[in-house]
């Protein structure tokens, strides 16, 4: 490729860039501005069209109204880009090259946007020896989660800033439908009727903005989730058994909220005759974040790979899409939801979110320097047998842990129950999804 084909594809990516419109702010904007001024790269991951690019082209425009960059200082690629197909790590330098002819006059902290740049083999050493010359700031993103891992680690040990971008949150939800989320909703009886309508559509249609975008086109998560398939893992690993693996996947994303073991899973696809092999298609899942495994409280890691995990799924939306499902999938949906809105508050890092089982279940042991905090599901608590039932197994995890408080997540009741010294607060799911 030519420095003037690059010229023309690096004008082309950044009138695109920098004139997005109708974006909905994000709330890992702020995070993102309090890197800027920190030398690190700052790696951006996610599911596949969760809406990576639009948050890097917030932040530039953000940083250009601030006076910390200009148009000319800001560099844009998206190596997703066709144009880009059989392009090699050695030639990334040429693009550097063209964006310095573009703006000759150029001085000042030049600011790198590589768009999933992971399509290029070898492309960390090239943002490596960037990053050594101390006069960029870089972000890179990427729709594998092994940009958090090996593929960047060995390169880039301690000089990396992660964030994980997820799906739109529910708060984001209804900036994209242009609702106010101030506290005077949540106390006014109208609009507390607004917002648990909002929620439970959220909770149907899920977070993604092209498919929110096209109104409700369920059709645009289908082809999304063939493109995870085809493209961030059947591509990338060289799958040969594309059939058994599609329909390991389809199982996988059919039965979440539920324990599996690797074991189980081999056996419920017949194909699969190994749990070695069941394993490594999981993990091809959670590479591509489709779908997540949440596991068994211990304090032993044996006892955590010998128990089964609870899987998960990155959208309620494009779960109830591409999923088969026998029953109302409500309280399924409950729960899924509340698993990303806590992997979104950070929850999932260090170890930090499990779920916990001895006589009876609880869904969520979510734990915050050492503070542990122990959350039930329930879509339905209008029959006090269903009470008993969540109260009962919250009872005995408190127990277990020593502490004497515990969370009800449901649809609209609120009140606190008192067995003894210990505390159960029932709390609308709505409203837990606004107090971030």
């Amino acid at each position: 490729m030519t420095t003037n084909i690059l010229k023309e594809i690096l004008i082309e990516h950044k009138k695109a860039f920098l004139h997005k419109n109708d974006m909905v702010c994000r709330e890992k904007l702020s995070e993102l501005v309090r890197y800027a001024d920190m030398s690190h790269v700052t790696v951006v991951t996610g599911v596949r069209r969760c809406g990576k690019s639009s948050l890097l082209s917030l932040l530039a425009k953000k940083l250009i109204d601030a006076g910390i960059a200009s148009v000319d200082n800001i560099l844009y690629v998206n190596y997703e880009d066709e144009k880009f197909i059989g392009f090699e790590a050695k030639n990334l330098n040429l693009v550097l090259e063209a964006y310095y002819e573009l703006n000759p006059g150029v001085h000042g902290r030049v600011f790198l946007f590589f768009d999933e740049i992971q399509q290029i083999e070898g492309w960390e050493r090239f943002v490596n020896r960037l990053h050594s010359e101390k006069k960029y700031k870089i972000y890179v993103t990427g729709s594998n989660a092994k940009l958090l891992s090996e593929e960047i680690a060995s390169s880039l040990t301690g000089r990396s800033n992660s964030v994980e971008l997820m799906p739109f949150d529910f708060e984001e939800f209804l900036r994209f439908k242009n609702v106010s989320t101030g506290h005077e909703k949540i106390l006014d009886t109208k609009d507390r009727a607004l917002m648990k309508n909002l929620f439970n559509e959220y909770l149907n249609v899920g977070g993604f903005p092209e498919q929110l975008q096209s109104g409700k086109d369920m059709d645009v998560l289908q082809e999304l989730y063939k493109n995870i398939l085809h493209r961030d893992i059947i591509a990338r690993y060289g799958i040969k058994n594309v059939t058994e693996f599609r329909e390991f996947a389809h199982y996988v994303i059919s039965n979440i909220a539920s324990l599996h073991g690797y074991s189980s899973l081999a056996r419920a696809i017949p194909s699969i005759k190994s749990i070695n092999t069941a394993r490594r298609y999981f993990q091809y899942l959670g590479s591509s974040f489709l779908c997540f495994g949440l596991p068994f409280f211990s304090a032993s890691l044996k006892s955590r790979a010998r128990n089964p995990m609870k899987v998960y799924a990155i959208d309620n939306g494009l779960y109830q899409q591409v999923s088969f499902r026998l029953r109302d999938p409500k309280e399924k949906l409950f729960e899924n939801y509340v698993y990303l809105e806590l992997r979104r508050r950070k929850f999932h890092a260090s170890d930090a979110l499990f779920y916990f089982k001895k006589n009876k279940e609880v869904d969520f042991v979510a734990s915050n320097r050492g503070k542990i905090e122990l959350i039930q599901v329930s879509c339905d608590v209008s029959n006090q047998q269903t009470r008993e039932r969540e109260e009962s197994a919250l009872l005995e995890a408190m127990d277990e842990f020593g502490i004497k408080h515990g969370l009800i997540l449901c649809p609209d009741s609120e009140q606190l129950v008192k067995h003894g010294k210990s505390r159960i607060q029932y709390h609308p799911i709505w409203k837990w999804a606004l107090n971030r």
